[in-house]
């Protein structure tokens, strides 16, 4: 017989196959190990039962399934339950276990079993987290409409929604661009007193901000008790996304300590309306930069058509040992083009080629096109 203790967090991959592959063996979990899906499932549940399956197998199921979804490995987890169904697991018997398959794969973003798990649950025991964890898969999927549609079933089947329920539906919301769905959910949030958790009203903000509501954005975000400066960039953002540059200059001013994204915001918001001067302002004085800002700025530099400026930037940051990314090339390849320089054009080809491999197809080629019209510097294709 083996005995071990295992966190439920953390049961090693090596140890899932080896109680795959002996079903008969007897493996004693350590009780005292929480988390906060645990603690939070067993205490909608009040789940204390497993209701036949075994005490030691359901915990070693709950932490591998655990396990599988951390790491994504949709595979290991259909094994994990597979030998719960032959152990005798039922979906309408076993909630705490149920729950966890569907957070298991929900995260493994197999959408189709995790909702066939969830809709077998039994309705008698709604579990919030495993609802949310559907919702926010079918929002990770790029399936907002799914999850903004489940969410109206959770709320009419009568599972009650906590605060992540909220900051995963509104997102989706923000992603349709509904504001007739988000001003639903918030009137849902009011109603149950989670609007004023910081977390959803960031969510709030930034959902009114993004379906062209900054009146709306900005009355949620003045009736916060508590701010953190993601939800001082999220407004800032939305004022820069409808060109009022000006209140968002004047948000920025208050943020109490602004992070690199807060200069970077309005370092491209400025440049993006045509504020070159003031973006570069920003950008000589603030105190931490990073290849975002500093791609920012080179893009801003571009999009108003200052491509020398840009150019000089650009080779700034490589003495500065700044090191390049994706957006920095798709930045200044339009520089090269406008420029005619044909030069670096080749080299930034070349080292994208080094850094990306075959990914250098998907680049934008047109300024190279520009550059020369044929490509037959390029090499193969």
């Amino acid at each position: 017989m083996i005995s071990t203790k295992l966190k439920m967090q953390t049961a090693p991959l090596v140890i899932v196959r080896h109680f795959l592959s002996i079903m008969s063996i007897s493996v004693s979990v350590s009780k005292e190990a929480s988390v906060t899906d645990n603690d939070t499932i067993n205490g909608s549940l009040n789940c204390d039962s497993t209701n036949g399956i075994g005490e030691e197998f359901s915990y070693f199921h709950a932490s591998s399934l655990e396990y599988c979804g951390k790491k994504k490995n949709l595979a290991e987890g259909k094994l994990i339950h597979a030998h719960m169904v032959q152990t005798g697991f039922k979906e309408h018997k076993h909630v705490f276990l149920a729950a966890k398959l569907v957070i298991m794969y929900a995260k493994c973003g197999s959408l189709a079993d995790a909702r066939k798990i969830l809709d077998e649950m039994p309705k008698s025991k709604p579990n919030v987290v495993s609802w949310t964890a559907m919702i926010g898969a079918y929002a990770r999927q790029g399936q907002s409409e799914e999850a903004f549609k489940l969410y109206c079933h959770m709320h009419r089947t009568g599972v009650p929604s906590d605060h992540f329920t909220f900051t995963t539906v509104i997102p989706a919301c923000a992603d349709l661009a509904s504001l007739e769905h988000g001003k639903a959910v918030h009137a849902h949030a009011i109603k149950i007193g989670f609007h004023s958790d910081y977390m959803v009203g960031s969510a709030l903000v930034d959902m009114y901000s993004k379906c062209g509501s900054i009146e709306d954005a900005r009355e949620v975000f003045d009736k916060m008790d508590e701010r953190d400066v993601v939800t001082w960039n999220t407004i800032v953002a939305g004022y820069i996304r409808i060109g009022h540059v000006g209140e968002a200059m004047e948000l920025f001013g208050k943020i109490p300590e602004p992070n690199v994204v807060s200069w970077t915001t309005l370092i491209a918001g400025c440049a993006q309306n045509g504020l070159v001067d003031e973006a570069l302002e920003l950008f000589e004085i603030m105190p931490d930069r990073n290849v975002v800002s500093w791609t920012a700025m080179i893009a801003g530099f571009a999009q108003n058509g200052y491509c020398h400026e840009a150019l000089k930037l650009f080779q700034q940051m490589q003495l500065n040992g700044v090191e390049l990314d994706s957006g920095t090339f798709v930045s200044f390849l339009p520089v090269c083009a406008d420029l005619k320089a044909l030069g670096y054009g080749k080299a930034v080809h070349w080292k994208i080629i080094d850094l990306y491999s075959m990914r250098v197809l998907t680049m934008p080629w047109n300024p190279f096109i520009k550059c020369r019209s044929e490509m037959s510097f390029l090499g193969p294709q």
